[in-house]
């Protein structure tokens, strides 16, 4: 099993960063990780230039990231009411082109961390739908942790039952039958 984390905050330290960490902490050993990182250098998704084949290789080299991936792991945080726009944006190129969207088909869990009440409710929600026009099979199930800078402290949430359900919900994603690509 092949598991892509994709976190929407380039911040070193960011509390949705953290919430990566701590949720794919414990992963059974034939779970392999691989982070895409590099979110901030892909350029903003545009049809023609797609078609026209002007991208530069980051594009191709993080579609083969998602390809290769049996399940995402998609943590964002909340800015106005939405995803980030790095996070949008790789989605935007993941499902493209529609006949051969690299996202397409591939089971997809969300968490969001943000410092406000309401644990980033609509960017977990516009990310599922934006997952689901993508093709992705998202998990409907979202995890928001709110008032991050008091519950993800030292890389652990201070709420052992939230915690518990971030495990849940990560174990869930990866123990999954893998659809076929």
């Amino acid at each position: 099993m092949n598991l892509l984390v994709l976190v929407g905050s380039t911040r070193p330290g960011s509390y949705n960063a953290q919430l990566a960490d701590l949720a794919i902490a414990d992963l059974p050993a034939d779970v392999t990780v691989t982070r895409f990182d590099r979110l901030g250098e892909l350029p903003f998704y545009e049809e023609h230039t797609d078609a026209a084949g002007g991208f530069p290789a980051i594009v191709d080299e993080f579609r083969a990231t998602v390809s290769a991936a049996d399940a995402i792991l998609v943590v964002t945080p909340e800015y106005n009411g939405g995803m980030s726009a790095l996070l949008k944006n790789a989605l935007d190129i993941a499902s493209r082109p529609r006949a051969k969207a690299p996202i397409a088909g591939k089971r997809v869990a969300v968490l969001a961390a943000t410092a406000a009440p309401g644990g980033a409710q609509s960017a977990r929600a516009g990310a599922v739908e934006a997952l689901v026009r993508a093709q992705a099979q998202p998990i409907l199930d979202t995890i928001g942790v709110s008032k991050a800078y008091e519950t993800i402290v030292d890389g652990h949430l201070t709420d052992e039952a939230l915690e518990s359900e971030v495990r849940a919900l990560v174990a869930q994603l990866v123990e999954a039958p893998v659809a076929a690509a």
